[in-house]
């Protein structure tokens, strides 16, 4: 009997498809051929660790991650207040009356100017009246000039 045919024979007989009549004969043949009934145990141990190997794997899934669509909701709440909370806060500063600047009649007229620092338009020089003893204190080109009483 050929190798081949042989081996397809008991992997046929291995895996049930094999016909009582075909089975009987190769019975026959193996209890005749020590090497062929040899062979015969090695293929049926590969095929019975295969077989056992294949049935403690479950077949793979594909795991879906699992999302969480809240999640997101209180972090963005959280940065959309603090912006809120910031333009707030930058628009009452800008809007708030500044304590280091005299009330509009102490300005001497000639001392406002359309400079960066300036936040009131000039008043006519007919309605105020200039202090002599005012005076504009610039120290920081980061900080705000400030008026301070001359004595």
């Amino acid at each position: 009997m050929n190798d081949d045919i042989l081996e397809r024979l008991i992997i046929d007989r291995c895996s049930g498809e094999l016909e009582p009549d075909a089975n009987a004969l190769l019975a026959a043949w193996l209890e005749r051929d020590p090497a062929a009934q040899a062979r015969a145990k090695r293929i049926e141990e590969t095929l019975r660790l295969a077989r056992r190997i294949l049935e403690e794997e479950p077949e793979p899934t594909m795991l879906r991650p699992s999302f969480r669509p809240t999640a997101w909701v209180p972090q963005w709440a959280g940065v959309a207040a603090s912006f809120a909370a910031g333009l707030g806060l930058g628009w009452l500063a800008l809007h708030r009356p500044s304590a280091t600047q005299p009330p509009a009649a102490a300005i001497p007229a000639g001392a406002v100017d359309s400079s960066f620092w300036t936040r009131r338009p000039a008043p006519a020089r007919s309605q105020t009246s200039v202090s002599p003893h005012l005076v504009l204190q610039w120290t920081s080109p980061v900080k705000e000039p400030v008026w301070r009483r001359q004595l």
